[in-house]
C-alpha cells in the first residue's frame, strides 16, 4: 500500500502537469523570450523537453540549488560544452562582477543561442569560445551536429545519430590552452569546471593537466555511456585519469518538492561503474574542497544516508 506521502506526491505531479500543459499552450510555435525558473531571460521552445524544464524546474536541480554553494563571488568557472547557457548563466551569476566564466561551445546553433542569452541578462562576465576541445591542440576533426541542441557530437551515441543533420570539419582546443588564453587576466582561484560533451569527456580531462594540477576545481560532469562508449573510452579511465588528484564521485539526485523547492540529495560512490545508469550528472570533489562541499551541499549526510535536508 501506498504511503500518505506517496499519495500526496502522486496529486501534486498530476496537478503540476494539467498546470504546466495550460501554460505551454499559450506559448506560440517556435522560440520566444520567457524567464526561465532561476530567474534569468531565454529563448524558449514549448517543444523541446530541455527548455520546459529551464522554464519549470526541474533540470539539474541539484546544480541549480548548490551551485551558489560551491562558486564563490570573484572565482573563476569553465563551462565546456555550454550549450544554451543555462549553466554558463547560473556560473555567473555565482562568480559576480569580479570574476569570470568561460563559456566552450561547438555547435553554431547552440552558440547563437548562448550569445542572445548572455547578451539579454548582460551576463558581461562570460567569455565565450567557439570550438571542440580535445586533448591536443589542432587535430582535425569531423563534428556531428544535431537537430537538438545539446546533443551535437564528435562521437553521438546510437540514439543521437539519427539526429544528425549534417557534419563540421572542426580543429581542436585544449582547455588549458583556452584558459591562458580567455582567463589569465584574472588571477582567482577556478573554482569549477562543468564537463558535458557526449563522449569526449576523458579527452577533455586530458587536455586540462595544468588545470588539475594548479587548481584541481570541483568537476560537474555528466556520465554519459553510449557516448563514452562509442568515442572508445570508459567511465573507468575518466576515474584513473582523476584518481592522482584524490576526487571523490558523488552521485546528484532531486525530486519535486510538495511545497516549496526540489527535494535534493547526494549518494557518494567510490567507482563510477558503480552508478547503475546509462547517463547521470556526478560530481567529482577534491579533497581541498571537501569543507566547502560539506557544508554547502549536506553531501556529508548524503554519502552515509542518501537523504539531505
Amino acid at each position: 500500500m501506498a504511503s500518505p506521502l506517496s499519495f500526496l506526491r502522486r496529486i501534486a505531479a498530476g496537478i503540476r502537469r494539467h498546470s504546466q500543459a495550460h501554460i505551454l499552450s499559450r506559448w506560440g510555435q517556435g522560440r520566444h523570450w520567457h524567464r526561465a525558473s532561476p530567474g534569468f531571460w531565454m529563448q524558449l521552445d514549448r517543444d523541446a523537453f530541455d527548455d520546459r524544464a529551464f522554464f519549470f524546474g526541474g533540470f539539474d536541480d541539484a546544480f541549480v540549488r548548490d551551485i551558489g554553494r560551491l562558486v564563490r563571488p570573484g572565482e573563476r568557472a569553465v563551462d565546456v560544452g555550454a550549450q544554451k547557457g543555462f549553466f554558463t548563466l547560473l556560473l555567473a551569476r555565482a562568480v559576480g562582477d569580479r570574476g569570470a566564466v568561460l563559456a566552450i561551445e561547438a555547435d553554431p546553433a547552440a552558440i547563437e543561442l548562448l550569445q542572445a542569452h548572455c547578451e539579454r541578462n548582460s551576463a558581461s562576465v562570460v567569455r565565450i569560445a567557439e570550438g571542440a576541445v580535445s586533448e591536443r591542440e589542432g587535430d582535425e576533426i569531423t563534428f556531428q551536429l544535431s537537430d537538438q541542441i545539446g546533443w551535437s557530437s564528435r562521437f553521438p551515441s546510437p540514439m543521437q545519430e539519427a539526429h544528425v543533420r549534417r557534419s563540421l570539419t572542426l580543429h581542436t582546443r585544449t582547455v588549458d590552452a583556452l584558459v591562458a588564453e580567455r582567463l589569465s587576466d584574472i588571477a582567482t582561484p577556478i573554482a569549477l569546471v562543468k564537463i558535458d560533451v557526449e563522449g569526449s569527456e576523458l579527452r577533455v580531462l586530458t587536455g586540462m593537466p595544468a588545470l588539475l594540477r594548479e587548481h584541481t576545481p570541483v568537476i560537474w560532469m555528466e556520465i554519459n555511456r553510449p557516448s563514452i562508449a562509442a568515442a572508445g573510452t570508459s567511465p573507468q579511465e575518466i576515474e584513473d585519469l582523476l584518481a592522482p588528484h584524490g576526487y571523490r564521485f558523488y552521485l546528484p539526485d532531486y525530486e519535486p518538492g510538495l511545497f516549496g523547492g526540489p527535494r535534493v540529495w547526494y549518494t557518494e560512490f567510490e567507482h563510477l561503474d558503480d552508478v547503475e545508469r546509462p547517463e547521470f550528472d556526478i560530481v567529482c570533489v577534491p579533497p581541498r574542497y571537501g569543507g566547502r562541499w560539506e557544508n554547502g551541499t549536506n553531501a556529508n549526510v548524503a554519502a552515509r544516508t542518501g537523504t539531505t535536508n
